[in-house]
């Protein structure tokens, strides 16, 4: 699998979230993007499946670091089970813990609503384990020795509940080709669709306005009376995006999220969504999807026509396309 989550908090929701309480998606930069999370409680999430090593990536701007002694920035969990966990002590500094136990503390101290880039290796062993966390970039903390403190043996579930602000969740594992490793400190900045591409098969509900676009540009939770929909194998209805106006950076991948349902047990009971150029296409899997929304991330780490990395250009031009399509 290797990239495991990805969250921008562009689409204005917590739904990719297996549970939250005390938190709202608020504006902010502090991602490099335009949103992030704001928490007072705890955020969890839950994996289909586990792994003896993981990465955490996400930006922190923690409230008062002093008074967020032993909450836990980030959790790594086996279910309900926290296996370790990332905490600020009374001096403002990171804690590591290994269960219930601290085991090493970072130097750096913390201002009030400073914020930072945070990444975190968990390496599950009981005598050769490593943990090794970054602030931006800069190794912080580098502990081995045993960070597996009972019998769970996979990382299935992390959690936040720091007081404070989120922005551009990562989770990788160590499977696959790429997105195995370190995320780095990645920037996350959304577009939303400004209008419709080539293919126009998809129904509109309602029927006015005309435009596809304007039935899928709004965020926060699916309105299921604004929707455009399909129940024939093979439709298709394509959208364009405004440029993302970043003048340096190095592009990494393109994601489409998408709020997603099936309409029925018939056709149209997967999603896919591609990438095009109006030339050639980049396939992606077909999503099988449920009765209730849910988002679905399409990520592309090439660009479709030259099979390499994206340039800054090419991420910009507009004459790239995504297209989704009702399969069986």
């Amino acid at each position: 699998m290797a990239r495991k989550f990805t969250e921008s908090f562009d689409l204005e929701t917590l739904d990719q979230f297996s549970s939250a309480t005390a938190a709202t998606v608020v504006s902010s930069s502090i991602g490099g993007g335009n949103f992030a999370m704001s928490s007072g409680g705890e955020q969890f999430k839950q994996f289909s499946s586990g792994d003896s090593e993981m990465y955490f990536a996400f930006y922190l701007q923690p409230d008062n670091p002093g008074d967020n002694a032993g909450h836990k920035s980030i959790a790594w969990m086996n279910g309900s089970t926290v296996l370790g966990s990332l905490r600020f002590n009374g001096s403002r500094q990171l804690y590591l813990y290994v269960g219930s136990s601290p085991v090493a503390t970072g130097t750096y101290v913390w201002s009030d609503s400073e914020s930072r880039h945070i990444q975190v290796y968990v390496k599950l062993d009981d005598s050769t384990g490593i943990i090794q966390v970054k602030i931006d970039d800069i190794l912080e903390i580098d502990y081995a020795g045993d960070t597996k403190p009972g019998s769970e043996t996979e990382i299935d579930a992390f959690k936040h509940e720091a007081d404070g602000r989120f922005a551009a969740i990562i989770v990788n594992d160590t499977s696959g080709p790429e997105d195995n490793s370190w995320p780095g400190v990645v920037r996350m900045r959304g577009r939303k669709p400004d209008a419709d591409g080539n293919f126009n098969d998809f129904d509109r509900d309602p029927a006015s306005p005309t435009t596809a676009y304007t039935h899928l540009d709004e965020t926060g939770a699916p309105d299921p009376a604004d929707i455009v929909s399909s129940d024939v194998n093979g439709d298709r209805q394509s959208l364009r995006f405004p440029s993302h106006g970043l003048i340096r950076a190095q592009v990494l991948s393109n994601n489409f999220f998408y709020h997603m349902r099936k309409i029925s047990s018939g056709e149209g009971t997967h999603g896919l969504a591609r990438l095009s150029d109006n030339v050639e296409e980049m396939d992606a899997a077909p999503r099988a999807l449920s009765t209730s929304f849910r988002t679905e991330i399409f990520r592309y780490t090439t660009n479709p026509v030259t099979e390499l990395p994206w340039t800054l250009d090419e991420a910009q031009e507009d004459e790239y396309e995504s297209i989704m399509e009702a399969v069986t």
